[in-house]
This record gives C-alpha cells, structure tokens and sequence, in this order.
C-alpha cells in the first residue's frame, strides 16, 4: 500500500475492466485472502493480497 491508495484504488487498478462493484463481496474475497486484516485497517508499506476477477463477456 502506497500512502495514496484505497481499497477501491487498488481494486480498479487490479481490475480495471470491472464495471460494477459488489462492495459487499469484495470485502469479504479480501478479508478471506488476509484472514487477520479487515479492509478499515489498512496500513501504508504493508503487502496484502487483493482479490482480481475474470473479466465477463
């Protein structure tokens, strides 16, 4: 994490072609990719792993 990212930042940068968003389940892929970090503790110069979806047609 960089000091200007967010959630949703990182999130459009990793799927750029995602045209809506189920906040609800994004959350939950990354709270379930990072089990002891929920999204609100976020912290600058930390690795964490971030959810990335196939792209629909």
């Amino acid at each position: 994490m960089k000091q200007t990212d967010t959630f949703i930042s990182v999130i459009d940068q990793l799927n750029p072609h995602l045209k809506k968003y189920d906040l609800n389940k994004m959350v939950y892929d990354f709270e379930n990719l990072n089990p002891n970090i929920e999204v609100s503790q976020l912290q600058i110069e930390e690795i964490y792993l971030f959810p990335v979806y196939k792209k629909v047609n």
